[in-house]
């Protein structure tokens, strides 16, 4: 038995809801998750982290329907968990959107949009990662390349 473009679509928006239940776990787990590792982390109320963490995870169940608007939606979620250290991966749920983005969309519309979604996760990181919560040596104690030399 052969299946059906109907059957097809239905086996991929169960994969994609597979995705975006495991995504939303994830970073569920960042928001409990303390400073066991050194690293920076989430400090604030869970009512306030677990929105976030399901604006993460949950629209890319949805993103074969509207990827653009996933897009937007977890990029400004990922955006948000940056400033709020919540982020401890790679920013897989904008990947996932951004891929159907430029599978889906006509090229007048995805590459703008990809150019404003690299945009907005490099300066989320940065901002995150550099000017929120920076590291109180920029290389680490014995890490600068001419420590030695003192």
């Amino acid at each position: 038995m052969t299946p059906t473009a109907g059957h097809r679509r239905l086996q991929l928006q169960l994969v994609d809801l597979a995705v975006a239940l495991s995504l939303t776990a994830v970073y569920i787990g960042f928001v409990r998750m303390g400073s066991g590792d050194g690293q920076a982390h989430y400090t604030g109320p869970l009512w306030t982290g677990y929105p976030i963490a399901a604006a993460v995870g949950l629209p890319v169940a949805v993103r074969r329907r509207r990827p653009l608007l996933v897009l937007a939606v977890v990029l400004a979620a990922l955006a948000a968990a940056s400033l709020l250290d919540i982020v401890r991966e790679p920013y897989a749920a904008a990947g996932f959107g951004a891929y159907l983005v430029g599978l889906a969309e006509p090229a007048r519309r995805s590459v703008p949009a990809l150019a404003v979604a690299l945009t907005v996760a490099g300066g989320a990181v940065y901002l995150g990662e550099a000017v929120v919560t920076p590291a109180e040596e920029p290389w680490g104690p014995w890490e600068w390349p001419g420590w030695w030399c003192w």
